[in-house]
């Protein structure tokens, strides 16, 4: 979760909304944009995995038939 935070620390809006703002005010214009930042992080990730952990067409498909001679 680290990455989504720092990406939500270092949006523009949102270092002006923690100088501009009290705490309460502040969390209603960070948790949109965290809650962005994450969502695209899971997004990403889970994307990732299914590149990684999906059908790959440049392998050809596992047989399942016996191995000759069984």
């Amino acid at each position: 979760m680290a990455k989504p935070l720092n990406e939500a620390m270092a949006d523009l809006k949102v270092r002006q909304a923690a100088v501009a703002n009290d705490e309460e005010n502040f969390g209603h214009v960070f948790e949109p944009v965290f809650e962005e930042k994450t969502l695209n992080h899971f997004e990403n990730v889970a994307d990732l995995g299914r590149r990684y952990f999906g059908p790959q067409s440049n392998f050809p498909a596992r047989s399942t038939a016996a191995p000759p001679g069984d």
